[in-house]
């Protein structure tokens, strides 16, 4: 009875090892992110369609590129108390001919899409565009698109037609 009871003993002993030793090799991770952010996007604004609407080859030919197409990006309940402006950057596939440009993923060949600011000036993929004052409230940061004809497939004649589209992802950073 005494073997017994020590065999019972040290294979309880043996039991809880085996638990201990299971038990420190499991972890538990935990992640996240603080961030201070002073203006939510507003839900139009974040997954957003703008229409370029119908391109004539002509006049790319002609002029290079269509009439800008306006939109923006609204931001929201915003705060100037820690950061008081934004840039924005956006990024997509680039085009191989016209660098900075999002390439058009299929359908037109020839052409890419050119982003521009508030002011015309031109934005570059994954550039950050010039900082834009907060303001208290609703910001509304204002930009434009165009389509744009490749100087070869211009020059060339041998832009052509079809549907067209393009994504651009887009990082705001508060100052």
């Amino acid at each position: 009875m005494k073997n017994h009871l020590f065999l019972t003993a040290l294979f309880s002993i043996a039991s809880l090892f085996c638990l201990q030793a299971n038990a420190d090799d499991k972890e538990i991770d935990f992640f996240g992110t603080v961030v201070n952010r002073p203006c939510n996007i507003d839900s139009q604004s974040a997954d957003q369609l703008v229409d370029m609407g119908t391109v004539i080859i002509k006049t790319l030919y002609r002029y290079e590129h269509t009439t800008p197409v306006p939109f923006s990006i609204v931001l929201t309940d915003c705060k100037t108390n820690v950061f008081n402006a934004v840039t924005v950057t956006f990024s997509g596939a680039e085009d191989g001919e016209l660098p900075g440009k999002l390439a058009i993923n299929n359908g037109t060949n020839g052409a890419a899409i050119a982003l521009f600011d508030a002011k015309g000036t031109a934005i570059n993929l994954n550039q950050a565009t010039d900082a834009t004052a907060i303001q208290t409230g609703t910001t509304t940061l204002k930009f434009s698109a165009y389509v744009q004809g490749h100087p070869s497939a211009i020059k060339n004649r041998t832009i052509t037609e079809g549907e067209f589209s393009s994504v651009a992802n887009f990082v705001l950073a508060y100052q």
